[in-house]
């Protein structure tokens, strides 16, 4: 019979909250609980929480001039609000130098219910290509409305 010094068990796992307290916080219970269930079998748990990517925050001015900007550009029926969703992306890191916001193009299938619908990257995850020229369309109006009114002097890269 293998000894417990042979076995070595690794899992990972995302924590996507809606703010880095939350993040901090839910490390201690997931350490308590990883140590309680390793105990009775003669075993330990180290876990290592590494925050990545930090909550991906709209920057508020950016959020309501857009969303007038594409109510224009698309009318009222084309433009859903939705729940806040914690997506695990390096737009965070950006935002948090620049002001400016994260949004979703939706190109699902005409009659499907996009909030009910498997999205991106799930293999049942299904495009609609007619939905392109409105996804053209809704980021040119984005780009020349920040281009005419709202985007201030950046210092180049270096």
């Amino acid at each position: 019979m293998a000894s417990a010094d042979n076995w070595r068990v690794v899992t990972f796992g995302t924590i996507r909250p809606f703010n880095e307290t939350a993040c901090v916080r839910a490390a201690d219970p997931i350490r308590t609980i990883a140590e309680q269930y390793a105990a009775p079998g003669g075993a330990t748990a180290t876990v290592t929480v590494n925050l990545g990517y930090s909550t991906t925050a709209n920057d508020a001015r950016w959020f309501n001039r857009a969303s007038s900007v594409l109510r224009n550009t698309l009318g009222d029926t084309r433009l859903l609000d939705s729940a806040s969703s914690m997506p695990a992306e390096d737009c965070s890191v950006l935002l948090q130098r620049v002001p400016g916001l994260f949004f979703v193009l939706g190109v699902t299938t005409r009659g499907r219910d996009p909030f009910n619908t498997p999205a991106n990257p799930s293999p049942m995850h299904d495009i609609d290509e007619a939905a392109m020229p409105l996804s053209v369309k809704s980021l040119s109006a984005l780009a020349i409305d920040a281009l005419l009114h709202a985007v201030p002097s950046l210092p180049p890269v270096k």
